[in-house]
């Protein structure tokens, strides 16, 4: 591919990506805190020498140290540097990424198609989401040695406790370095702030509804285990209930038999998943084995807001970069419209009307997704018969 084909591409691609990431979001900034407000506020009640759990932070302890920082700027300014840091993430996490695609033009392309053109990442950005930091930190943790990866996935886990399911990855490749590295980093990333907090900080020294981590019925919440508690409510009048309305709050109450049916769920389904990666599982193909573990994680997660999908972009990546080299174009078809239906809001939009269809669609399009990088992961490793 000459040079200058490539940069010509290469500026239209960044473009793309700016327009719709960039200039569309940018006024959202000032007219929602989002839950950046919440963020910034417990940066706030931290250097207050306050709790931040006492103002409804639902978030690791790691979390109000990171927003400390940003705690000392006006809120404004904070808001524009979080935003700008976020594109970094982003940035930085599709440059990483293309020599664990292949490093060749069908890497280049399937990346610059997928960062421009997919969605989620507008909503992650608007809302100011701690998402670009994960997405970066896995891709880290694809590209790096095993020590470099264990710390990636040990800061992940800390941040956001979800993406402790990528250990599994390590310990299916029998990276032992990697993972008690990622184990022991995890532990710190959530102890330490805890114990900072109980020293510096009077109580509540934990999340003021703890049980909310277990499971939510808003509509946007697409796991498999939000699915399950829809499902046990009546319909029957036609009405939305109250709990899916006020889902997306922290203060929200559901009964305790509520929450054992998202558990129970979310524990089925990663253990059937697990299983299912164990067998396909190969160190050499690091790329698809992490991102089918974050297929997995979103499938089985008890809260997994419909944002969340931009944690796909590795994966989405991946399956664009093999369609192309091979020239199959039907799967890259396929590949093209599973991309869109997971990822763009145009698609959700078209399904809120029924508060039922968002979770269900996106869990089977994420099942989906998950079924070909395993596919992906066994065609690649199966041997290749002699002639």
């Amino acid at each position: 591919m000459p040079k200058r084909t490539a940069w010509l591409l290469g500026m239209a691609f960044l473009g793309v990506y700016l327009y719709r990431n960039g200039v569309v979001v940018w006024p959202f900034l000032f007219r929602s805190a989002g839950d950046f407000g919440n963020h910034h506020e417990a940066g706030q009640a931290l250097l207050r020498g306050e709790s931040p759990f006492a103002h409804w932070m639902n978030y690791p302890p790691l979390h109000p140290f990171l927003m400390a920082p940003l705690a000392l700027l006006d809120y404004t300014t904070a808001r524009v540097v979080w935003f700008l840091f976020g594109h970094a993430c982003l940035l930085g996490a599709a440059l990483l990424l293309w020599r664990p695609l292949g490093g060749d033009y069908a890497a280049f392309v399937a990346i610059g198609v997928v960062w421009a053109f997919a969605g989620a990442a507008q909503e992650s950005l608007g809302l100011g989401q701690v998402t670009p930091i994960l997405l970066l930190l896995v891709v880290w943790a694809i590209r790096s040695s095993p020590a470099g990866s264990g710390t990636a996935l040990g800061l992940a886990t800390a941040v956001k406790l979800w993406p402790g399911v990528l250990l599994a990855g390590e310990l299916l490749a029998r990276r032992w370095r990697a993972l008690w590295m990622g184990i022991v980093v995890a532990i710190l990333g959530v102890a330490v702030p805890q114990l900072l907090l109980m020293a510096l900080t009077p109580p509540p020294w934990g999340p003021l509804n703890s049980k909310y981590w277990m499971g939510t019925p808003a509509p946007l919440n697409v796991s498999i285990p939000a699915t399950a508690i829809r499902l046990t409510y009546d319909r029957s009048d036609g009405q939305v209930p109250r709990d899916w309305e006020v889902g997306n709050h922290t203060a929200l109450r559901l009964p305790d038999w509520r929450w054992a049916v998202s558990a129970t769920t979310a524990g089925v389904v990663l253990v059937a998943g697990l299983l299912l990666v164990a067998r396909y599982a190969d160190p050499r193909n690091r790329t698809p084995l992490l991102a089918s573990l974050v297929a997995l994680a979103l499938l089985a997660s008890p809260i997994a807001w419909y944002h969340y999908q931009m944690m796909q972009f590795p994966g989405l990546a991946w399956l664009t970069a093999d369609a192309f080299r091979r020239r199959a174009w039907p799967r890259l078809a396929g590949v093209t419209a599973l991309e869109i239906a997971l990822t763009r809001s145009e698609i959700r939009d078209l399904l809120v009307g029924n508060p039922m269809l968002p979770g269900i669609v996106l869990a089977l399009l994420g099942t989906v997704l998950f079924g070909l990088l395993l596919a992906e992961i066994r065609r690649t490793t199966e041997p290749v018969p002699s002639s």
